[in-house]
């Protein structure tokens, strides 16, 4: 899943579709926020606070071109999230994407 962080100054819904065209090469008009999570992991000794907040997108062309941060993607279906090695607020998500 695309994420990053707001920029000073930047709109959310701004920093949510730079976020996605920068890592993915997609664009993408925002539906609904359908969850929102708060983690507190522990960076280079350092505790940070994270609040996430998720969207559903719809893309508007489905040519993935991935940032060089990136090498690799795959499209998976929500039902079979678990089938994968996610970070626990990434569980918790599609947990509550499939509730709605």
């Amino acid at each position: 899943m695309p994420g990053g962080r707001i920029k000073p100054g930047q709109r959310f819904d701004e920093s949510l579709l730079r976020e996605i065209k920068e890592e993915t090469g997609l664009e993408v008009k925002i539906k609904n926020p359908f969850f929102v999570n708060e983690w507190r992991p522990v960076v280079k000794n350092e505790q940070w606070q994270i609040v996430g907040t998720f969207f559903i997108c719809e893309a508007q062309t489905d040519r993935v071109v991935l940032s060089e941060d990136h090498d690799d993607f795959k499209w998976i279906k929500p039902e079979d999230y678990l089938s994968y090695n996610l970070i626990d607020n990434l569980k918790a998500a599609f947990k509550e994407y499939l509730r709605k």
